[in-house]
């Protein structure tokens, strides 16, 4: 004999009622959820994002240059040391590979 709960035990220990409904409510809950919870990192990586990446994470994989970086200033990458000599962009770079004004220290070239 098979015998149908009026009640279902979700995971987190909650309880709903067995019915489409209470179980079409709880989805969207759990959609809305999520929703607000990506929402809210995209806008957690918004303010601490600069749009550029970082050369000396770089070598792991790609990493956005961030403003709560220890080496980060209002005025751009503590590393950055120098106004550039020339137009590097497209040049070998041992960190980017290829200089490119994605990069943090670039500024009209490299200023690292």
């Amino acid at each position: 004999m098979i015998t149908i709960s009026d009640q279902i035990m979700l995971s987190d220990g909650s309880v709903i009622e067995n019915t489409d409904e209470a179980i079409r409510q709880h989805h969207e809950q759990v959609s809305k959820s999520i929703a607000k919870a990506h929402d809210e990192y995209n806008r957690q990586q918004q303010e601490i994002n600069t749009g550029k990446l970082c050369p000396v994470d770089a070598l792991e994989s790609v990493h956005y240059c961030r403003k709560n970086c220890a080496l980060y200033r209002s005025s751009g990458c503590t590393l950055k040391h120098r106004q550039p000599e020339r137009e590097t962009a497209g040049l070998p770079c041992p960190y980017m590979r290829k200089c490119n004004d994605q990069c943090a220290l670039y500024e009209k070239g490299c200023t690292l």
